[in-house]
């Protein structure tokens, strides 16, 4: 399988889920983030969508050599899901006589825990953050200005609109909509710089699915559910429309959604791995 065919299969499975009205990413709050199990480092990016959409009872995959390390054996019959990772190849240039690193793509194939030996029947738990302490993670956010009647980040002011805590159904739909700006903050020009060229709805419709798989991944840490967004249907069909003509597109807006939630936790000073 190479990388084409990999962003086929995902497209391909995503398009099942949305043509039920579904996001799949947003199931991974119930058992936790997709997480290797060996490394205990997150995925994200295409795997962090792959993975999501997956239905087994723990969040933990690994390689079969992981799991060999671990002395388990991947139960008869498993099919393995493939996932994308980059590994680094060093080389001597002739004309500098230097040595330099050059990134490659590889694809490899992961089991999930419970097509292990080493499932027995429960595994370690989610690790959960509390929202408070996401939102702490991030350097340099927006102000927020509360009392207002709606929920919305304006990138000319560098602001977030919202109303008071009380005035949402719950803390819970409070932090998940809060998570959301936050992620449609990164793209301000002096943090990740998306909001480039002029504004239309497709570019829309793709920032709002930025910031729809990096809050789900946000809330997901929170051990939260996703607000129900609104205008959801019209967004599906937009985000349908992007899988029908360019399946890697959509891709690419999960890897700037990583980005994203990179920048809002921070992650390079203090990257959040699972505790032994």
């Amino acid at each position: 399988m190479n990388k084409q065919d990999l962003y086929a299969q995902v497209a391909s499975r995503l398009r099942e889920y949305l043509d039920r009205g579904v996001l799949p990413w947003r199931q991974t709050w119930k058992t936790g983030l997709p997480i290797n199990y060996f490394s205990k480092r997150f995925y994200n990016g295409i795997n962090f969508l792959a993975l999501s959409m997956e239905e087994f009872p723990t969040p933990h995959y690994l390689t079969f050599l992981q799991c060999n390390k671990l002395n388990g054996r991947v139960l008869p019959g498993s099919k393995g899901i493939p996932v994308i990772y980059w590994s680094i190849k060093e080389f001597i240039d002739k004309e500098e006589g230097q040595m330099k690193k050059v990134p490659l793509l590889r694809i490899s194939y992961v089991f999930n825990l419970s097509q292990t030996t080493l499932y027995k029947g429960d595994a370690p738990k989610p690790l959960i953050l509390s929202c408070e302490e996401i939102i702490s993670c991030m350097i340099d956010s927006p102000e927020i200005i509360y009392g207002m009647g709606k929920c919305a980040y304006n990138p000319q002011a560098d602001k977030i609109m919202l109303p008071h805590i009380g005035d949402f159904d719950s803390p819970e739909e409070y932090y998940s909509t809060l998570l959301h700006e936050l992620i449609h903050s990164t793209g301000h020009p002096k943090r990740l710089n998306r909001f480039t060229g002029k504004r239309t709805g497709e570019s829309y419709s793709r920032e709002e699915l930025i910031a729809e798989i990096g809050s789900s991944y946000l809330c997901a840490l929170g051990g939260i559910s996703n607000s129900v967004i609104e205008n959801q249907a019209a967004y599906i069909q937009g985000w349908l429309k992007a899988l029908d003509s360019d399946p890697a597109e959509f891709i690419s807006a999960s890897a700037e959604a990583a980005k994203a939630v990179d920048y809002v936790l921070n992650r390079g000073e203090k990257e959040y791995i699972f505790p032994n």
